[in-house]
Protein backbone atom coordinates (compact mmCIF):
# COMPACT_ATOMS: atom_id res chain seq x y z
CA UNK A 1 0.00 0.00 0.00
CA UNK A 2 2.74 2.46 0.99
CA UNK A 3 4.77 1.61 -2.13
CA UNK A 4 1.75 2.33 -4.36
CA UNK A 5 1.07 5.56 -2.46
CA UNK A 6 4.68 6.66 -2.94
CA UNK A 7 4.56 5.80 -6.64
CA UNK A 8 1.44 7.85 -7.26
CA UNK A 9 2.10 10.82 -4.93
CA UNK A 10 5.85 11.07 -4.26
CA UNK A 11 5.87 14.88 -3.81
CA UNK A 12 9.53 14.87 -4.84
CA UNK A 13 11.41 17.21 -7.14
CA UNK A 14 13.71 16.14 -9.94
CA UNK A 15 17.29 16.72 -8.65
CA UNK A 16 19.58 19.03 -10.61
CA UNK A 17 22.54 17.47 -12.42
CA UNK A 18 25.03 19.47 -10.34
CA UNK A 19 23.39 18.69 -6.99
CA UNK A 20 26.00 17.30 -4.52
CA UNK A 21 25.61 13.64 -3.67
CA UNK A 22 24.58 12.83 -0.08
CA UNK A 23 27.06 11.21 2.28
CA UNK A 24 27.22 7.45 2.53
CA UNK A 25 27.17 4.63 -0.02
CA UNK A 26 25.70 5.56 -3.39
CA UNK A 27 23.57 3.44 -5.70
CA UNK A 28 25.01 2.64 -9.13
CA UNK A 29 24.67 5.34 -11.81
CA UNK A 30 22.31 3.17 -13.85
CA UNK A 31 19.92 3.07 -10.88
CA UNK A 32 20.09 6.88 -10.57
CA UNK A 33 19.34 7.36 -14.27
CA UNK A 34 16.43 4.93 -14.19
CA UNK A 35 15.01 6.48 -11.01
CA UNK A 36 15.24 10.00 -12.43
CA UNK A 37 13.59 8.89 -15.67
CA UNK A 38 10.71 7.27 -13.75
CA UNK A 39 10.26 10.34 -11.57
CA UNK A 40 10.32 12.72 -14.54
CA UNK A 41 7.81 10.53 -16.37
CA UNK A 42 5.56 10.58 -13.30
CA UNK A 43 5.68 14.37 -13.07
CA UNK A 44 4.89 14.77 -16.78
CA UNK A 45 2.05 12.24 -16.48
CA UNK A 46 0.59 14.14 -13.51
CA UNK A 47 0.76 17.39 -15.48
CA UNK A 48 -0.98 15.80 -18.47
CA UNK A 49 -3.71 14.36 -16.21
CA UNK A 50 -4.28 17.77 -14.61
CA UNK A 51 -4.62 19.41 -18.05
CA UNK A 52 -6.97 16.65 -19.21
CA UNK A 53 -9.12 17.19 -16.13
CA UNK A 54 -9.31 20.97 -16.70
CA UNK A 55 -10.38 20.43 -20.33
CA UNK A 56 -13.16 18.09 -19.26
CA UNK A 57 -14.33 20.39 -16.46
CA UNK A 58 -14.53 23.26 -18.98
CA UNK A 59 -16.46 21.04 -21.39
CA UNK A 60 -19.00 20.03 -18.72
CA UNK A 61 -19.46 23.63 -17.57
CA UNK A 62 -19.95 24.78 -21.18
CA UNK A 63 -23.44 23.25 -20.89
CA UNK A 64 -24.13 25.80 -18.14
CA UNK A 65 -25.81 23.30 -15.85
CA UNK A 66 -26.53 23.91 -12.19
CA UNK A 67 -24.47 23.28 -10.13
CA UNK A 68 -21.12 24.42 -11.55
CA UNK A 69 -18.68 21.47 -11.61
CA UNK A 70 -15.19 21.82 -10.14
CA UNK A 71 -14.14 18.24 -9.31
CA UNK A 72 -14.57 15.30 -11.66
CA UNK A 73 -13.64 12.64 -9.15
CA UNK A 74 -15.56 13.79 -6.09
CA UNK A 75 -19.26 13.47 -5.36
CA UNK A 76 -20.40 16.00 -7.99
CA UNK A 77 -20.75 13.40 -10.76
CA UNK A 78 -21.18 10.16 -8.83
CA UNK A 79 -24.99 10.12 -8.88
CA UNK A 80 -25.01 10.24 -12.70
CA UNK A 81 -27.48 13.14 -12.86
CA UNK A 82 -25.11 15.72 -14.38
CA UNK A 83 -23.84 13.33 -17.05
CA UNK A 84 -27.34 12.09 -17.91
CA UNK A 85 -28.44 15.73 -18.26
CA UNK A 86 -25.51 16.37 -20.63
CA UNK A 87 -26.35 13.27 -22.66
CA UNK A 88 -29.93 14.48 -22.90
CA UNK A 89 -28.57 17.62 -24.58
CA UNK A 90 -26.15 15.71 -26.82
CA UNK A 91 -28.78 13.20 -27.96
CA UNK A 92 -32.24 14.71 -27.35
CA UNK A 93 -35.17 12.39 -26.62
CA UNK A 94 -32.94 9.40 -25.81
CA UNK A 95 -33.21 9.72 -22.01
CA UNK A 96 -36.22 8.11 -20.35
CA UNK A 97 -36.38 10.24 -17.20
CA UNK A 98 -38.76 7.73 -15.61
CA UNK A 99 -35.74 5.43 -15.23
CA UNK A 100 -33.61 8.08 -13.50
CA UNK A 101 -33.42 8.36 -9.72
CA UNK A 102 -33.55 12.13 -9.32
CA UNK A 103 -33.05 11.84 -5.57
CA UNK A 104 -30.21 9.31 -5.51
CA UNK A 105 -29.59 9.39 -1.77
CA UNK A 106 -27.93 5.98 -1.46
CA UNK A 107 -25.25 4.02 -3.30
CA UNK A 108 -27.73 1.63 -4.95
CA UNK A 109 -29.70 4.43 -6.61
CA UNK A 110 -26.49 6.16 -7.69
CA UNK A 111 -25.11 2.99 -9.28
CA UNK A 112 -28.46 2.39 -10.97
CA UNK A 113 -28.27 5.88 -12.52
CA UNK A 114 -24.68 5.30 -13.64
CA UNK A 115 -25.59 1.95 -15.20
CA UNK A 116 -28.39 3.64 -17.13
CA UNK A 117 -25.95 6.36 -18.24
CA UNK A 118 -23.60 3.71 -19.66
CA UNK A 119 -26.53 2.02 -21.38
CA UNK A 120 -27.38 5.32 -23.08
CA UNK A 121 -23.76 5.82 -24.11
CA UNK A 122 -23.64 2.39 -25.74
CA UNK A 123 -26.94 3.10 -27.50
CA UNK A 124 -25.38 6.23 -29.03
CA UNK A 125 -22.28 4.37 -30.24
CA UNK A 126 -19.78 5.38 -27.56
CA UNK A 127 -17.06 2.92 -26.58
CA UNK A 128 -17.53 2.32 -22.83
CA UNK A 129 -16.40 -1.29 -22.66
CA UNK A 130 -14.79 -2.13 -19.33
CA UNK A 131 -16.57 0.67 -17.45
CA UNK A 132 -19.18 -0.24 -14.84
CA UNK A 133 -21.70 1.90 -13.01
CA UNK A 134 -19.95 1.48 -9.69
CA UNK A 135 -16.71 2.79 -11.28
CA UNK A 136 -18.43 6.11 -11.94
CA UNK A 137 -20.21 6.11 -8.57
CA UNK A 138 -16.94 5.71 -6.64
CA UNK A 139 -15.08 8.20 -8.85
CA UNK A 140 -12.50 5.78 -10.29
CA UNK A 141 -10.13 8.17 -12.14
CA UNK A 142 -9.31 6.14 -15.26
CA UNK A 143 -12.86 4.95 -15.85
CA UNK A 144 -14.47 8.34 -15.19
CA UNK A 145 -12.06 10.20 -17.48
CA UNK A 146 -12.44 7.56 -20.21
CA UNK A 147 -16.23 7.93 -20.11
CA UNK A 148 -16.04 11.73 -20.21
CA UNK A 149 -13.65 11.68 -23.18
CA UNK A 150 -16.07 9.41 -25.06
CA UNK A 151 -18.92 11.84 -24.37
CA UNK A 152 -16.80 14.84 -25.35
CA UNK A 153 -15.68 13.11 -28.56
CA UNK A 154 -19.34 12.36 -29.38
CA UNK A 155 -20.14 16.05 -28.85
CA UNK A 156 -17.25 17.25 -31.05
CA UNK A 157 -18.04 14.88 -33.93
CA UNK A 158 -21.73 15.86 -33.91
CA UNK A 159 -20.84 19.55 -33.68
CA UNK A 160 -18.54 19.42 -36.70
CA UNK A 161 -20.91 17.23 -38.69
CA UNK A 162 -23.77 19.69 -38.22
CA UNK A 163 -21.69 22.81 -38.87
CA UNK A 164 -22.79 24.19 -42.26
CA UNK A 165 -22.72 27.49 -44.14
CA UNK A 166 -25.39 28.23 -46.73
CA UNK A 167 -26.29 24.55 -46.81
CA UNK A 168 -22.72 23.40 -47.50
CA UNK A 169 -20.43 21.44 -45.20
CA UNK A 170 -17.79 23.59 -43.53
CA UNK A 171 -14.22 22.38 -44.09
CA UNK A 172 -11.07 23.27 -42.15
CA UNK A 173 -9.72 25.21 -45.16
CA UNK A 174 -12.94 27.24 -45.32
CA UNK A 175 -12.69 28.00 -41.59
CA UNK A 176 -9.06 29.17 -41.93
CA UNK A 177 -10.06 31.45 -44.84
CA UNK A 178 -12.99 32.81 -42.80
CA UNK A 179 -10.67 33.56 -39.87
CA UNK A 180 -8.19 35.43 -42.07
CA UNK A 181 -10.94 37.50 -43.69
CA UNK A 182 -12.49 38.41 -40.33
CA UNK A 183 -9.14 39.54 -38.92
CA UNK A 184 -8.27 41.47 -42.10
CA UNK A 185 -11.60 43.31 -42.10
CA UNK A 186 -10.97 44.35 -38.49
CA UNK A 187 -7.79 46.12 -39.64
CA UNK A 188 -5.20 43.62 -38.39
CA UNK A 189 -2.49 42.22 -40.66
CA UNK A 190 -2.10 38.85 -38.89
CA UNK A 191 -3.04 35.71 -40.79
CA UNK A 192 -2.55 31.94 -40.50
CA UNK A 193 -2.00 29.17 -43.04
CA UNK A 194 -3.75 26.45 -41.03
CA UNK A 195 -4.71 25.53 -37.47
CA UNK A 196 -1.18 24.13 -37.15
CA UNK A 197 0.44 27.51 -37.82
CA UNK A 198 3.13 28.13 -35.14
CA UNK A 199 2.19 31.83 -34.92
CA UNK A 200 -1.07 30.83 -33.20
CA UNK A 201 0.96 30.06 -30.06
CA UNK A 202 1.29 33.80 -29.34
CA UNK A 203 -2.47 34.08 -28.93
CA UNK A 204 -2.63 37.35 -30.89
CA UNK A 205 -4.41 36.01 -33.97
CA UNK A 206 -7.20 34.42 -31.94
CA UNK A 207 -7.51 37.57 -29.81
CA UNK A 208 -7.94 39.61 -33.01
CA UNK A 209 -10.51 37.09 -34.24
CA UNK A 210 -12.57 37.34 -31.05
CA UNK A 211 -12.34 41.15 -31.17
CA UNK A 212 -13.66 41.11 -34.76
CA UNK A 213 -16.73 39.22 -33.54
CA UNK A 214 -17.24 41.06 -30.25
CA UNK A 215 -15.08 44.21 -29.99
CA UNK A 216 -16.07 44.87 -26.39
CA UNK A 217 -14.74 41.47 -25.32
CA UNK A 218 -11.08 42.47 -25.71
CA UNK A 219 -9.16 45.15 -23.82
CA UNK A 220 -5.94 45.53 -25.81
CA UNK A 221 -4.23 47.15 -22.82
CA UNK A 222 -4.16 43.64 -21.33
CA UNK A 223 -2.75 41.96 -24.45
CA UNK A 224 0.96 41.08 -24.53
CA UNK A 225 3.25 41.06 -27.61
CA UNK A 226 3.69 37.31 -27.25
CA UNK A 227 7.48 37.41 -27.35
CA UNK A 228 8.23 35.22 -24.32
CA UNK A 229 6.62 31.99 -23.16
CA UNK A 230 5.03 33.82 -20.22
CA UNK A 231 3.47 36.42 -22.52
CA UNK A 232 2.05 33.66 -24.75
CA UNK A 233 0.56 31.96 -21.69
CA UNK A 234 -0.99 35.20 -20.41
CA UNK A 235 -2.49 35.95 -23.83
CA UNK A 236 -3.98 32.47 -24.06
CA UNK A 237 -5.46 32.68 -20.56
CA UNK A 238 -6.87 36.14 -21.25
CA UNK A 239 -8.41 34.94 -24.53
CA UNK A 240 -10.26 32.08 -22.83
CA UNK A 241 -11.54 34.34 -20.05
CA UNK A 242 -12.65 36.95 -22.59
CA UNK A 243 -14.55 34.33 -24.61
CA UNK A 244 -16.40 33.09 -21.53
CA UNK A 245 -17.15 36.70 -20.49
CA UNK A 246 -18.63 37.28 -23.95
CA UNK A 247 -21.00 34.36 -23.41
CA UNK A 248 -19.16 31.96 -25.74
CA UNK A 249 -18.89 28.45 -24.28
CA UNK A 250 -15.41 27.08 -24.94
CA UNK A 251 -13.59 24.17 -23.33
CA UNK A 252 -10.08 24.74 -24.61
CA UNK A 253 -7.26 25.25 -22.07
CA UNK A 254 -4.39 27.69 -22.46
CA UNK A 255 -1.85 24.93 -23.16
CA UNK A 256 -3.86 23.92 -26.24
CA UNK A 257 -3.23 27.39 -27.67
CA UNK A 258 0.47 27.77 -26.89
CA UNK A 259 1.15 24.20 -28.05
CA UNK A 260 -1.01 24.74 -31.19
CA UNK A 261 -3.24 21.68 -30.78
CA UNK A 262 -5.08 21.88 -34.08
CA UNK A 263 -8.07 19.75 -33.09
CA UNK A 264 -8.85 21.89 -30.05
CA UNK A 265 -8.19 25.11 -31.96
CA UNK A 266 -10.64 24.02 -34.64
CA UNK A 267 -13.29 23.51 -31.97
CA UNK A 268 -12.51 26.89 -30.43
CA UNK A 269 -12.91 28.65 -33.79
CA UNK A 270 -16.10 26.70 -34.47
CA UNK A 271 -17.53 28.01 -31.18
CA UNK A 272 -16.63 31.57 -32.26
CA UNK A 273 -18.32 30.99 -35.60
CA UNK A 274 -21.49 29.86 -33.88
CA UNK A 275 -21.47 33.07 -31.84
CA UNK A 276 -20.92 35.25 -34.92
CA UNK A 277 -24.13 36.88 -36.12
CA UNK A 278 -22.79 37.87 -39.54
CA UNK A 279 -21.04 34.68 -40.61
Amino acid sequence: FVAELFKRCPYLTVPADDEPAPAGPQPPSSFKIASRARLTKGLVSASARERETRSLVSWINSFRLDPHISNLLGDELNDGMVLISILDKLAPKTVDWRRVNKNADNVFKRVENCNYLLELCRTNGMQVKGIAGNDIERGAPNHTLALLWQMMRFDILNFLKNLKYEGKEVTEAWMVDWCNKRVAVSGKSARIESFRDPSISKGLFLIHLLASINPSAIDYDLVMPGVSADECRLNAQYLINAAWSAGISVFIVWEDIVEVRSDMLLMFVAALMMACKDL
